[in-house]
């Protein structure tokens, strides 16, 4: 997670998945996936710590000591009973830049296929935070909280970067590009699919 100014965004992932291939009638082939309360870092294909991130040494979630913390919620006490497990990043720090990435880098026969064959990207998460214009940002989507495919080592490829915040109501927006989609009248007290499909 990126933060931009001088507030706190929690993320909450419950599960984060790239797929490829894309048929009509078929689910993608799973490459890089995390699902619930399990640390990434621990998954079975384990997600790396960006490396400019791995001087921060991150706090228990919900302790209020560090200014990244992160950890499981099982079951998530803020999406009254839904009984999601997911993994929280909370980005308590008042300073500009301060941000917590996990990354999984793609082969290069990866890439090819998902040129040749397509690819799904979804992420199921709640922003679990204040506006991003209550907190007095110009733009309420401000790379606060993002998912993204990368085809290429320190950004040598075709980027797709899908943006997360939220509206003055506390309901959730994802950015594509331009395009922009709020969630009306959920708040931050659910969980919102969001997929990126490419069509090979």
């Amino acid at each position: 997670m990126k933060q931009a100014g001088p507030f706190s965004i929690p993320l909450l992932i419950a599960a984060l998945f790239l797929g490829l291939g894309f048929e009509a009638e078929a689910q993608p082939v799973p490459v890089f996936q995390h699902f619930g309360d399990v640390d990434p870092t621990s998954a079975a294909r384990p997600w790396a710590i960006d490396p400019i991130d791995q001087a921060t040494i991150p706090g228990p979630l919900d302790a209020g000591s560090s200014a990244i913390e992160v950890g499981p919620l099982s079951p998530d006490p803020g999406c009254a009973g839904c009984g999601i497990a997911a993994w929280g990043i909370d980005d308590r720090s008042a300073a500009a830049g301060t941000r917590y990435r996990y990354l999984q880098t793609p082969s290069a026969s990866e890439v090819a296929d998902a040129r040749a064959l397509g690819w799904t990207l979804r992420a199921d998460v709640r922003i679990a935070t204040e506006s991003d214009a209550q907190a007095g940002l110009a733009d309420p989507l401000d790379l606060g909280v993002f998912v993204e495919y990368d085809e290429g080592p320190a950004g040598s490829g075709e980027r797709f970067v899908l943006s997360l915040g939220a509206d003055t109501d506390g309901d959730p927006i994802g950015r594509l590009g331009h395009a922009a989609i709020t969630t009306e009248g959920v708040g931050n007290s659910a969980y919102v699919r969001y997929e990126v499909v490419f069509r090979g």
